[in-house]
C-alpha cells in the first residue's frame, strides 16, 4: 500500500493553491530509505528536509503558478525496492519527476530505469554513474574526487604524516572511490599506508581490525564510509589501544550526528569534508536553519539540507517546464549560480556531464559540535 506524504510517520503538508486558483498540481516521486540500515543517517532526515521546503515553495508560489505535490515513500534502503518503487512512481503515479535515493548504491540501480522512461531524477547521491546512465539522471551530491582531493591535500600538505591507515566501507561505490583517490595522493606523496581495510556498511564487529590498526600505531587514521560503521570502527580502534594523538580523517560520511552520538569522546577532533555546515553565514542558510529548528525542534544535519535543497531545485525546474518531462530536463540541466544551503551557497549543473559543483568545505567535530576547521598556527 502506497505511503503519500500526507500520511507517512504521522506528518502533515499543506498544498498551498495559487492566487489564480488555476495552479497546476505537479506531482514529485520521493523515494527515501525510512527503513532499513541507510534510514538512520539518510531517510527521516532527508524527508524533513522535504516537507519544510515543499511547504514553503508552496505558500511563497516558488513554483509560479504551479503546486508541488511531493509523495514520499519507503524504499527500505533495498535496491530491488527503490528500482520498483520508481517504477510505480512512473507507471501508475505518472509523477513529473523523482527525488531521493540518498546512496549512490541505490541511485545509480534506477537510473537506467529513469532514463528510459524519460523521467528526470535528482537524486542524493555521489558517484559519477548516476550522471554517466544517461541524460535524464542529476544528483545533488559532488563527485568523489571533490572530496576526496580536499582532504587528502590537507593531509599531504599540512599534516604531512610518515604513516597512514585506511578503512573504507567496500559495498558503496562512492566510498570505495573516494579512498581510491585518496590512497593515490598518499603514495604519490611518499606516504607508508600500512593498513588498507575495506568493510561492509552493516558490519559492527571491528575487533581484529581494530586491535591491526591500533598495533601498527599509525600517525592518521583516513575513513572513508558511513557515518555508524566508521564511528564504531573508531570506538573499537580506541578501545584496542589506537592512541589519542592519531589524526582521524574523513569523507562526508563523518558529517551525520549518528558519528558522534555513536563515537562519543572518541571521535572529537575528526577532520572531514562536508557538504552543509549548519552555521554557514549565507542568509538562505540561516532562514532554513531557524525554519528547520521551529518544525522539529532540532538542527538540520546535511541530509536534512539536501532533501530541502531538492525540492527547491525541483520548484525552480517546474517554474520553468510546468510538468513536462523534457521541460524540467532542460531547466536542471541550465541551473547555475542557484543560492542554495549546501556547499558554498551557490550550486551550479555542468551543462555537459551533468556534474553538480557547490564548493567543499573542510570541518572538525569539537565537543560535540562540527565547526569549521582551522589549521593550527606553527
Amino acid at each position: 500500500m502506497k505511503q503519500h506524504i500526507s500520511i507517512i510517520f504521522g506528518l502533515a503538508i499543506a498544498c498551498a493553491t495559487a492566487a489564480s486558483g488555476h495552479a497546476e498540481e505537479v506531482v514529485i516521486g520521493a523515494a527515501l530509505p525510512l527503513t532499513g540500515n541507510v534510514a538512520t543517517w539518510a531517510g527521516q532526515p532527508v524527508a524533513n528536509g522535504i516537507l519544510l521546503a515543499t511547504d514553503e515553495v508552496n505558500a511563497n508560489h516558488e513554483a509560479g503558478e504551479h503546486t508541488l505535490k511531493v509523495l514520499v515513500e519507503d524504499m527500505a534502503s533495498d535496491r530491488t525496492q527503490g528500482i520498483t518503487l520508481a517504477s510505480r512512481f512512473i507507471n501508475s503515479e505518472n509523477v513529473s519527476m523523482i527525488i531521493g535515493y540518498p546512496s549512490s548504491i541505490h541511485a545509480t540501480a534506477v537510473a537506467p530505469l529513469v532514463n528510459q522512461a524519460e523521467t528526470p531524477l535528482i537524486s542524493v547521491a555521489v558517484s559519477k554513474a548516476v550522471t554517466g546512465s544517461g541524460p535524464w539522471a542529476f544528483k545533488l551530491w559532488q563527485a568523489s574526487d571533490v572530496p576526496a582531493v580536499a582532504l587528502s591535500d590537507l593531509v599531504v600538505k599540512n599534516l604531512k604524516p610518515k604513516t597512514i591507515a585506511i578503512v573504507f566501507n567496500r559495498d558503496n561505490d562512492a566510498y570505495v572511490e573516494m579512498a581510491k583517490i585518496a590512497r593515490k595522493k598518499f603514495q604519490d606523496a611518499g606516504i607508508d599506508i600500512v593498513a588498507d581495510e575495506g568493510t561492509l556498511i552493516t558490519d559492527t564487529n571491528f575487533t581484529a581490525l581494530s586491535s591491526k590498526v591500533a598495533s601498527l600505531k599509525p600517525q592518521v587514521l583516513f575513513l572513508s564510509g558511513v557515518a555508524e560503521s566508521m564511528a564504531n570502527v573508531v570506538v573499537q580502534a580506541k578501545q584496542a589501544g589506537l592512541s589519542d594523538d592519531v589524526q582521524i580523517v574523513g569523507m562526508p560520511g563523518l558529517a551525520p550526528p549518528a558519528y558522534e552520538r555513536i563515537g562519543g569522546k572518541a571521535i572529537d577532533g575528526s577532520i572531514f569534508t562536508g557538504n552543509y555546515f549548519l552555521n554557514a553565514p549565507q542568509a538562505t542558510n540561516q532562514h532554513f536553519v531557524d525554519a528547520y529548528r521551529k518544525r522539529y525542534g532540532h538542527d538540520p544535519d546535511e541530509f536534512g539540507a539536501a532533501g530541502y535543497t531538492l525540492v527547491k531545485l525541483a520548484a525552480l525546474a517546474v517554474k520553468s517546464g510546468g510538468g513536462d518531462h523534457e521541460k524540467i530536463r532542460q531547466a536542471l540541466n541550465a541551473l547555475t549560480d542557484v543560492p542554495v544551503v549546501i556547499g558554498n551557497g551557490t550550486f551550479s549543473i555542468d551543462k555537459t556531464s551533468r556534474e553538480p559543483t557547490y564548493g567543499s568545505m573542510l570541518l572538525q567535530w569539537k565537543d560535540g559540535k562540527v565547526v569549521a576547521y582551522q589549521q593550527p598556527a606553527n
